[in-house]
């Protein structure tokens, strides 16, 4: 996510909307059909806090677990790679290392990596799937589809786009001259490298382009244990608040329950060494008989300007319904810090934009039927170098609800741990 992408989430409409669904095969240690699904089941667990659309019952959150080195993390880089691909084209140069297949199976290493995505598209009411298959050198197929977002399930999808790399026109149902021509030219013109939604996308001459926005404007992912990424987002968005104070004072209410000593953020606007604009945040503490201490917020502790960071992400999301990829998010984060940023999100009453958190975590103290229902909850297992994600309520009986899912997750009932004593 680029810095002009950030500075325009405040006013930008394009692309807003939900995941439902991300598919992805033969990439790193998932070799097999890999599915993250964000449609509700059945069961009645902490029901209110489902996002319903259309009678469709959509999850707000995603918890995933596991052992270290199990291909937690290969899941969101699953992710990361095809957004980096719509978003930036393919650059070989910079983007290779971010397409890896299954290596430990030479079929699996020559075969090409494949990613997939249905979401709800909020302006078009129309739930879409977009995928495509591709190694580092080339892009195999190219699919877009799309149909309307109902609980029915006798609706048909209506193929926009097939695209197959040898085929001088896609396959299409658009009955529209103007769609045709548009989407058939742009094929012409993209190589065997690049991605025609990302041509879509820039070129917005047709109602497509809302699928590349969806990735451009509301799809945000992150390591939170990398300091890197911290800084990179802290910097962005300290300019964002700059230009909008009334939202820093929002964050700085809720940061204040975690750090009961800051009484106050404010942003200022200076010179940097090649006298460059730069906007640096500052916090103010109280001092014993005198007035507030300013204190470059860089100094303070890296639990608090995590903690910081992490309020901000969250309260864009659930304002402007945004879907936040979070890896190791407990990182350097008190448990019952944790459990406040889930409950905003599965609040329907806070959660006012339907924002989605996936997060990674071995911290489990939103294990809890009181916080999650089962079908938000899942496990990532690696066995014979292979990962595999499935979801606790994969487990049906063995998992009721009245059940401590913390507990019996430790003890091994449901897979997903280093080791059994």
């Amino acid at each position: 996510m680029n810095r002009g992408a950030i500075m325009k989430i405040e006013t930008s409409k394009g692309g807003v909307g939900m995941l439902l669904q991300f598919r992805f095969k033969n990439y790193k240690s998932f070799a097999e059909d890999t599915i993250l699904d964000m449609t509700a089941t059945t069961i009645r667990d902490n029901d209110k806090s489902l996002i319903t659309v259309n009678d469709n019952k959509i999850l707000p959150v995603a918890s995933i677990y596991g052992a270290n080195a199990s291909g937690k993390s290969n899941v969101f880089g699953a992710f990361r790679a095809m957004q980096s691909d719509v978003l930036n084209s393919y650059d070989k140069d910079k983007n290779h290392l971010l397409i890896r297949p299954f290596v430990f199976c030479k079929q699996q290493k020559e075969e090409p990596t494949e990613f997939e995505v249905s979401i709800y598209i909020k302006e078009e009411d129309k739930e879409y799937r977009y995928g495509f298959t591709r190694d580092q050198n080339k892009v195999y197929e190219e699919w877009l589809f799309e149909k309307k977002f109902t609980k029915s399930t006798r609706v048909k999808e209506k193929c926009i786009y097939y695209r197959k790399n040898s085929q001088q026109e896609v396959e299409t149902d658009l009955k529209s001259k103007k769609e045709k021509e548009e989407i058939n030219f742009l094929n012409s013109m993209v190589s065997e490298t690049e991605l025609l939604l990302t041509a879509l996308g820039k070129r917005r001459k047709i109602r497509y382009f809302a699928i590349y926005d969806w990735f451009y404007y509301n799809t945000w992912c992150m390591d939170y244990s990398n300091d890197k990424d911290e800084i990179k987002w802290t910097d962005i968005f300290t300019e964002v608040f700059y230009e909008n104070l009334s939202s820093l004072e929002d964050v700085v209410k809720v940061l204040q329950k975690f750090d009961t000593s800051i009484l106050d953020l404010k942003i200022e606007k200076e010179k940097g060494k090649d006298l460059d604009e730069i906007f640096k945040i500052y916090s103010f503490h109280a001092c014993d008989g005198g007035e507030p201490e300013k204190v470059p917020f860089e100094s303070e502790s890296s639990g608090t300007k995590k903690i910081f960071l992490l309020l901000v992400l969250i309260r864009l999301s659930i304002n402007l319904g945004r879907v936040l990829f979070i890896d190791e998010l407990d990182a350097k984060l008190h448990p019952l810090a944790l459990r406040y940023i889930v409950r905003m999100i599965t609040d329907r009453e806070k959660n006012v934009g339907n924002g989605q958190l996936i997060f990674a975590s071995h911290n489990l103290v939103c294990l809890d039927s009181s916080d999650l229902r089962r079908d938000e909850i899942w496990f990532v297992e690696k066995n014979s170098q292979k990962s595999s994600l499935y979801s606790l309520y994969d487990f049906k009986e063995d998992a009721r609800a009245d059940l401590s899912f913390g507990k019996n997750y430790l003890s091994g009932r449901f897979g997903a741990i280093p080791f059994q004593d």
